[in-house]
């Protein structure tokens, strides 16, 4: 058996190894470092391939160890050499490790995604008086130049509506969240990927207030996922010790994401 070690969660040193079916759950571990400690699997070197498969297995473990007590989620695939190797980056990150297990240790994260009913691809906005002004028959560099002012001003519209649109969704929700992460368009079919921190207690009256929102938003896809583990809000270099970080995942889990919310609604 490989001696390399997947991190998981970081835990109280004193919490319980949860139970959870799979082989994979059979075989998890805690490795201590003065109060706290990290759930940890074995693996192999490389590490877990990123499948939908295996996504799926660590959110299990994680959510496993929170319904046991406070635990901070940690990234996909984060693998170590050996549990001497994980005790040290708890060691030489116990103090911020300590301050996020208590300030997230026992919060979810729910996420919004506000996708364009019609994609924003009309025409650029009116030309400003110097670029009405030139003529045709100007050589290829000016040609370029003013094509490339019509694409910014086109860019800028867009982003105009995205901020707008943010705008319009943290007057309804933000108040009700403790933090939130917003993304400005993430990619060109979504205008706006927000991340919300909360109490698990204030869950039903987010959703509540999202759906009254959603009503009203005939310009925009509304979707909402969750409640997750907090990874959004989780300082990366805490959580990233041995693991390698791959933008995949993040289109990955939003995927499996959209579509349990397709099945949902």
């Amino acid at each position: 058996m490989s001696s390399a070690c997947y991190v998981y969660a970081i835990v109280s040193r004193d919490a319980p190894v949860p139970a959870s079916g799979g082989s994979a759950a059979a075989e998890l571990a805690l490795v201590p470092w003065r109060e706290l400690a990290a759930l940890t699997g074995p693996t192999e070197e490389e590490g877990a391939p990123l499948t939908v498969e295996n996504v799926l297995r660590h959110e299990a473990v994680v959510e496993a160890a929170r319904r046991q007590g406070p635990a901070l989620p940690v990234r996909f695939g984060t693998v170590f050499r050996d549990a001497e190797s994980v005790a040290s980056a708890l060691a030489e990150r116990y103090e911020p490790l300590v301050a996020d297990l208590e300030r997230l240790g026992d919060k979810v994260e729910l996420s919004l995604t506000a996708l364009w009913a019609t994609p924003p691809t009309g025409d650029a906005p009116p030309a400003t008086p110097r670029e009405e002004g030139t003529p045709a028959g100007r050589g290829a560099g000016a040609r370029y130049l003013y094509a490339r002012a019509a694409e910014t001003r086109r860019e800028d519209a867009v982003r105009e509506r995205a901020e707008a649109a943010a705008r319009e969704v943290d007057r309804s929700l933000g108040r009700l969240a403790i933090e939130t992460r917003v993304s400005l368009l993430p990619t060109p079919r979504v205008a706006v990927r927000t991340a919300y921190l909360l109490d698990s207690a204030g869950v039903g009256a987010f959703q509540a207030a999202f759906e009254e929102m959603r009503r009203t938003r005939g310009d925009l896809r509304l979707l909402l996922t969750g409640p997750w583990p907090p990874y959004s809000f989780v300082r990366r270099s805490e959580t990233e010790y041995g693991g390698t970080r791959d933008g995949r995942l993040e289109a990955l889990v939003q995927l499996l994401s959209d579509d349990m919310r397709g099945r949902q609604g």
